[in-house]
């Protein structure tokens, strides 16, 4: 229930909810919008910092046995897919650089 504490606090919805209400259509259409100078850089980067690092550390958790995947699944998993199909293709590509 700890993790889910976390989850379920005002600062990780509130960034959370910025992150995925970005608008784009592909990764040189969000690089113009989200990445484009030192300011927005900081700002979006510490956003995708602050809520893929919690769902990587869930990811951690589930593999290694210390939390039961239902958990995740009856708690989290409509904003985990959210942001999978928001940003998996960034991911992706980012990966490649």
């Amino acid at each position: 229930m700890q993790v889910y504490s976390q989850f379920n606090t005002k600062e990780f919805n509130k960034e959370y909810t910025e992150l995925t209400e970005m608008k784009f259509t592909d990764m040189k259409d969000f690089m113009s919008k989200y990445w484009s100078t030192p300011e927005q850089i900081e700002s979006t980067r510490a956003k995708m910092n602050y809520i893929f690092s919690f769902f990587e550390g869930v990811g951690v958790l589930v593999y290694r046995g210390l939390l039961n995947p239902k958990y995740v699944d009856d708690l989290m998993s409509s904003y985990i897919f959210r942001s999978w199909h928001k940003f998996g293709d960034l991911i992706v590509q980012a990966r490649v650089y």
